[in-house]
């Protein structure tokens, strides 16, 4: 957690003696968020988590022994600890930004609440992924170096309940525009949060915590706004999505990194890890689209080389030959809160007619070319919901993954994948592993790894 300033500390406090200086701070954070770490890329949620669960294949020739570990489940080294230096870099970036922006005499209210609603919603991000990636984290919330240095693991809870309390915060901060790079002027561009950025985190939040009527209170809030539309198969990406409610800006075509990471199309000799394609889809995904679901045809491709077949995904059409940018990083979307939604009134016990779990999935199925569900039961239906966020949600933000430790499916899916992928499953490897130099600099943190992990 020892991590540098960020870069806008060099001129000390001046930065946030503006309007426009302030608000560059958060456009930093998603620069950077947008050029890799934990968001995109080889170093992503994305490709980690779905090397780790069942949604990618490793390709044998692949050399890069991190991705060998997380892909074989392995426990001999600190697997998946390359995402707690990132996440707590925006962190500090993000606590920063809250109290510099809070002391500030040079920044309108206006611009004021904005930020500080930006930051909450980035440092509730991050905390959210590091919860549920290493169980109880470091909790902390300002940039005091003597305090961050020692801090103990706080208890999962604990953590859950700043989430919620930054969240309701941003809201209450937080407008329904979306404003442009001062931070004031609106824009029909979805790049950085506005409240229902916020709500989107609080639905996921409150469904993962098991609040259901909460998570389905928020989730039908962005659902009724008329911001938001679920849109055809092939428009859901696009950097003008009304689907999109929170998306980072890519500067570039080649900034696209999970769409050059996983595009095969024009690969003629299928993955290449020499060439950034290390991956492709697992049969086990492969096979888990119904029959004439158009999500396999839209979201999905497959290539042959050299006598195989090798399927992919293609939801980012981005291929480094492009010559402008029509797609954005889908950081949080409508689909997903339909999803949140039809789980949370499942487990209410709202199966059927108006106002249902059936009636969400249903509009989440026709759009993919899929006919009505039949399940008249609790335990049917939400299966038949985690099913769908199965072929909805692959490969986005490490939903699989998380998804298979908070439902428990972990345990009936992994032994069985993680032999195919010549490793083998035990317990405690649904939480990766701290730092082994987290763990040595910090004395509250030394031996209190993860279990199954090296302590150093």
């Amino acid at each position: 957690m020892e991590v540098d300033p960020p870069i806008q500390a060099i001129t000390g406090t001046e930065i946030y003696n503006s309007n426009s200086g302030a608000a560059s701070v958060l456009t930093g954070i998603y620069a950077s968020m947008v050029q890799g770490s934990f968001v995109q890329g080889i170093s992503g949620i994305s490709l980690r988590t779905g090397l780790s669960s069942d949604e990618l294949t490793l390709d044998p020739s692949s050399n890069d022994q991190s991705l060998q570990n997380l892909y074989q489940n392995v426990s001999t080294y600190p697997t998946g600890s390359e995402f707690w230096p990132d996440l707590y870099a925006y962190i500090f970036r993000a606590n920063d930004a809250i109290e510099s922006i809070q002391s500030s005499k040079g920044i309108s209210d206006q611009v004021k609440k904005q930020l500080l609603g930006e930051a909450k919603v980035i440092r509730a991000f991050c905390y959210f992924y590091l919860v549920n990636l290493y169980g109880d984290v470091p909790l902390l919330e300002s940039t005091n170096y003597k305090i961050n240095s020692v801090a103990p693991r706080s208890n999962n809870v604990i953590v859950y309940q700043k989430i919620i309390s930054d969240l309701l915060e941003a809201q209450e901060l937080l407008n329904d525009e979306y404003v442009s790079a001062d931070a004031s002027t609106t824009t029909s561009e979805r790049v950085r949060p506005n409240k229902s950025v916020a709500t989107a985190l609080l639905a996921r939040v409150y469904l993962y915590t098991k609040q259901w009527d909460k998570a389905e209170t928020q989730a039908s809030s962005i659902i009724a706004n008329s911001k938001y539309k679920l849109e055809s198969l092939d428009q859901v990406f696009l950097s003008n999505s009304q689907e999109a409610i929170w998306a980072l800006q890519n500067r570039q075509t080649l900034d696209n990194l999970d769409g050059l990471l996983f595009n095969l199309l024009h690969s003629d000799n299928g993955p290449n890890p020499s060439q950034g394609r290390p991956v492709f889809l697992s049969s086990q995904l492969w096979k888990s689209f119904e029959s004439g679901d158009n999500r396999k045809i839209q979201w999905a491709d497959s290539i042959s080389a050299n006598g195989t077949t090798y399927p992919f995904v293609h939801k980012y059409k981005t291929d480094g030959n492009s010559v402008s940018i029509t797609e954005y990083s889908m950081m949080f979307r409508l689909g997903e809160q339909y999803l949140i939604r039809a789980e949370a009134r499942a487990q209410q016990g709202k199966i059927t007619g108006a106002n249902s779990a059936t009636e969400d999935i249903n509009l989440i199925r026709a759009r993919a070319g899929l006919g009505n569900i039949n399940a008249n039961s609790q335990t049917a239906i939400i299966n038949l919901i985690y099913k769908e966020r199965q072929v909805e949600l692959f490969t986005e933000g490490g939903h699989r993954w998380l998804d298979l430790k908070r439902t428990g499916e972990i345990e009936n899916v992994m032994p069985t994948v993680s032999i195919s992928k010549g490793g083998t499953w035990a317990s405690f490897k649904a939480l990766y592993a701290i730092p082994v130099a987290d763990l040595k600099a910090n004395p509250n943190l030394t031996g209190h790894q993860n279990p199954g992990y090296p302590q150093q």
